[in-house]
């Protein structure tokens, strides 16, 4: 530096010290500053798939065969032609054109979702987290949880070279995506353990972590972990699936929208943690999606006659754009309709009518199952197939390339 200032007058060396201080500052926060378009979160945080849609009825492509019809699919997400899909036991990479196996990770024992980025499969199982080579199978390395912080209850989300997730006793982790380390941890201040478990999903955007408690919805900041804000839902935002929560709330750049057990919807601001909007629906509230301007969640009410609603709301607003109605299956102890998922234009979603069986396993529900795409913008039915006598078992539908994936009966199928 005295070299550069050398034959400077003293009036200039301060403005180029003040100069290279504030060029430090502001390189400094930029490297601290984590790039929305860099993190990858379930469903894309949106439930929005930005790829070929399936607008006429499908056929089965192929199908893989994990197990029975009580074996649970936890979730599954589609990366470089390769689909990558848990069950209790494994975890599974296998060609997305072909359905056959590249790859099979055992060992584990959850129903959550894979999350892949750059390269990494990462995976939450019990008190460990695993990060696994996509190409290869192979562990990287994993990351054992404090004893007592509770079993991993979410998946995870990717930004910023840390990997997000978090616990049944309400703890949000931050480990270092690289090679595993601890960042930091969040602890809810929900009131018992079944309240301080942590729903869904993190999601990830303005370097704030998002994630929910059983009844608040919590913003941290995503270096160092501490509360920007924390905004009561009012009701539990809890629907089992599994064991698991099938409540994945979802965001666009102005807010985050979920919805709660007593039937109500929000659009809560990103920035705040104010609620902007809210809309009452019927019954308990599934995850939404959102594309378009447009959010879409499905509620489902039981009474003398089970009813299952899809509704189309303004996402600026909170104003009914449409709402389809059907008479199907809807039992009070665990919600087993998935949540939309939508791609360029169509809605996808399941619903049938469901019937527990004689032995109290609620992890199987018989009953017709029906995938069924509809018109975005209009609310209008495109077509609708059953793949028989079956029960589902994955959280929510995959649309890529053109092609559907689902878990039902044991299987995953690939519909086209």
């Amino acid at each position: 530096m005295k070299y550069i200032l050398k034959g400077v007058s003293m009036k200039y060396k301060k403005f180029v010290v003040l100069l290279v201080f504030v060029l430090f500052v502001f390189i400094t926060s930029c490297s601290n500053t984590c790039k929305d378009e860099n993190v990858t979160m379930l469903l894309n945080g949106t439930g929005y798939f930005q790829t070929e849609p399936v607008k006429t009825e499908p056929k089965i492509k192929w199908k893989y065969q994990i197990g029975d019809a009580s074996d649970p699919i936890g979730g599954a997400t589609v990366k470089n032609d390769v689909l990558f899909f848990s069950d209790y036991s494994s975890i599974y990479a296998v060609n997305a054109n072909t359905g056959k196996e590249k790859w099979k990770f055992n060992g584990v024992s959850s129903y959550l979702e894979p999350i892949v980025a750059n390269g990494i499969v990462y995976y939450g199982s019990s008190n460990k987290f695993y990060a696994i080579d996509a190409k290869t199978g192979q562990e990287k390395w994993n990351f054992k949880l404090n004893e007592g912080d509770g079993h991993i209850s979410t998946a995870a989300a990717v930004a910023c070279n840390s990997v997000f997730f978090g616990t049944f006793k309400g703890y949000l982790y931050a480990l270092n995506t690289k090679d595993g380390n601890f960042k930091w941890k969040f602890k809810v201040d929900e009131r018992n353990y079944f309240q301080a478990l942590i729903n869904g999903a993190p999601l990830v955007k303005n370097n704030l972590v998002y994630f929910t408690g059983s009844r608040n919805l919590y913003a941290v900041n995503i270096k160092d972990g501490k509360l920007n804000w924390k905004t009561n839902m009012s009701a539990d935002i809890l629907v089992e699936y599994n064991g698991y929560n099938n409540i994945f709330p979802v965001l666009d750049d102005k807010n985050i929208y979920l919805g709660n057990s007593e039937g109500n919807f929000f659009a809560i601001d990103l920035k705040t943690g104010l609620k902007k909007w809210k809309y009452k629906a019927e019954g308990v509230i599934t995850s939404p999606a959102i594309a378009d301007g447009i959010v879409y969640f499905v509620s489902c009410k039981s009474s003398n006659v089970n009813k299952t609603f899809l509704y189309a709301l303004d996402a600026e607003t909170g104003e009914k754009i449409w709402k389809l109605s059907y008479n199907t299956g809807c039992d009070s102890d665990e919600y087993y309709h998935l949540p939309p998922t939508v791609a360029e234009g169509v809605v996808y979603f399941t619903h049938r009518p469901s019937k527990i069986n004689n032995n109290s396993d609620y992890s199987i529900v018989y009953g017709i199952t029906f995938i069924e795409a509809i018109d975005a913008k209009t609310g209008k039915k495109l077509w609708r197939k059953s793949l028989g006598k079956v029960a589902i078992n994955m959280p929510y539908i995959l649309v890529n390339k053109g092609v559907i994936y689902i878990g039902i009966d044991g299987k995953i199928y690939a519909l086209q």
